[in-house]
């Protein structure tokens, strides 16, 4: 998944008319990739005998709702992450639709108080995440809960950025994420360097780190460099019940085109490895497995929101 929170927060400081110096914050997507066919290697280091194919679906939106009470302004986020996995090899064809067909659905809050001249720009985050029938009990629910900040480099003690006209933000996230017998702490850090010839450097880690540079008008964007990205599906056996849980780490090149107002397409390509634990409601990992690298491409009709 995303780091929804950060998202939705980057989106409603754009629409409140109080951004960050981003000239551009990316809103509701939808999107599919596909991954080639790669050896699964397991985690105990045995010979692969297996190989899998992935394809993913993923929708998201995002809907503003002013909140004047409250001091600020809170968006309620939906998204759907759909998975086909094809397995081929030894031992292979009797996988539990929730190996073969993983899902996740959720819904979410972000709160974001409105922000004062000079400080930090504060949100905060929480979510609920299952299968797609989200409210049912046996969907297994994980939970999540988000604090974080952005702050200009004006705001800041230091300016980390190349030359003095450019324009620098810095950010920090803490996730909880509580599961069915086990929880998770994720820690982001990120800085944002923009210049005026339509060059940008963004990196967040562990999340992404990735250089671009916008030109035609602002109307392309071309772009490369990694992601992390994690995966977490709720699976149920028939024997166990848990949550499937990793990441996947991508090198890319993409490509994005204006279509009309904040539409846009992006296209991208490059290669995709992953890493999977599945781990049970008592919180004992049950296997675990890793992918090499293996060819993928991606394809999504993006909203880029003008904060400028």
């Amino acid at each position: 998944m995303r780091q929804p929170a950060l998202f939705a927060a980057s989106v409603l400081l754009a629409l409140e008319a109080r951004p960050s110096f981003a000239k551009t914050v990316k809103g509701p997507q939808v999107s599919t990739d596909r991954v080639g066919s790669a050896d699964i290697q397991p985690a105990d280091g045995s010979d692969p005998d297996a190989k899998v194919a992935r394809e993913r679906t993923e929708v998201s939106l995002l809907i503003p709702i002013p909140a004047e009470v409250l001091g600020g302004m809170i968006a309620l986020r939906d998204e759907f992450f759909n998975e086909h996995r094809t397995y081929e090899g030894a031992d292979t064809g009797g996988e539990p639709d929730d190996v073969k067909n993983p899902n996740v659905a959720g819904l979410g809050l972000v709160y974001l108080p409105h922000p004062k001249e000079g400080a930090p720009r504060f949100f905060l985050g929480a979510g609920r995440y299952g299968e797609l029938s989200v409210f049912q009990d046996e969907s297994k629910p994980m939970k999540e809960f988000i604090i974080g900040a952005d702050a200009a480099d004006t705001d800041m003690p230091f300016a980390l950025k190349f030359s003095p006209t450019d324009q620098a933000e810095s950010r920090l996230l803490l996730r909880y994420r509580e599961f069915p017998g086990f929880h998770r702490w994720l820690l982001l850090v990120g800085h944002r360097i923009e210049q005026n010839n339509g060059f940008t450097l963004d990196a967040v880690i562990p999340s992404h780190v990735l250089a671009s540079f916008t030109f035609g008008g602002g109307a392309w964007t071309a772009y490369t460099g990694i992601r992390w990205v994690g995966r977490e599906y709720p699976f149920d056996t028939g024997f166990a019940k848990g949550w499937i849980e990793g990441s996947v780490t991508t090198r890319l090149l993409g490509l994005r085109r204006q279509l009309v107002g904040p539409l846009h397409l992006a296209l991208e390509g490059g290669m995709q490895k992953e890493n999977l634990r599945y781990v049970d409601d008592k919180g004992e990992e049950l296997s675990a497995h890793a992918t090499p690298f293996a060819p993928w491409a991606r394809a999504a009709l993006e909203t880029w929101i003008k904060t400028l």
